[in-house]
């Protein structure tokens, strides 16, 4: 009854577009549906905190010996169960510990690997930093051969310019005294 509502609503308000009812031309629409969610709301609540019913311990009368029968039965499957676990944890713990120590070995290989391959990519960087550094200190140290070459030519010929200057101060020397002597000897006067 609720859903032929429903539907006469939607078929009534088709106006807007096919198949979908306009609030404003069925106002009612809405509360028919909020009525239905808060329903469903009730329904769920009560279904979620429904109470038990109340538990009767027995509906059929038990038999002692069917019940001891039953125990025992329990307990010797536990004492199976027990054992069986025991057995798997006494024979699978070392596998799986073996497995482990693989996987562990397996592990650090691989890191060693990679770390042995970062160090020839280290050591490649490093001959390649060294060669070019060398490039750099033999242009460097030519030059400075270079310079220290001059700087002794430079010394060689200052040397060379001394012993050269000396002799001609000397020489000089010598022409003035020469001219002394003969300025000395045309005039008579008494110089000292």
């Amino acid at each position: 009854m609720l859903l032929a509502g429903i539907a006469t609503a939607f078929s009534a308000a088709g106006a807007d577009a096919p198949g979908l009812p306009s609030s404003t031309d069925s106002p009612w629409l809405l509360t028919v549906l909020n009525l239905c969610g808060v329903l469903c709301f009730v329904l769920w609540w009560r279904w979620m905190h429904r109470q038990p019913a109340a538990e009767s311990t027995s509906l059929v009368p038990v038999d002692p010996g069917v019940e001891a029968e039953w125990k025992t039965r329990a307990l010797a499957a536990e004492a199976r169960a027990d054992k069986a676990a025991a057995l798997l944890k006494a024979r699978l713990m070392p596998q799986i510990a073996r497995w482990m120590m693989t996987e562990l070995v397996q592990k650090l290989l691989h890191q060693r690997s990679g770390l042995a391959a970062s160090q020839q990519r280290a050591e490649a960087d490093v001959a390649e930093l060294e060669r070019r550094l060398e490039e750099l200190q033999a242009p460097l140290a030519d030059r400075l051969r270079a310079y220290e070459q001059r700087i002794a030519e430079l010394e060689r010929e200052l040397t060379v310019q001394g012993e050269q200057n000396r002799e001609l101060l000397r020489a000089t020397i010598a022409t003035a005294r020469r001219k002394l002597k003969a300025e000395r000897a045309r005039s008579p006067h008494d110089w000292n």
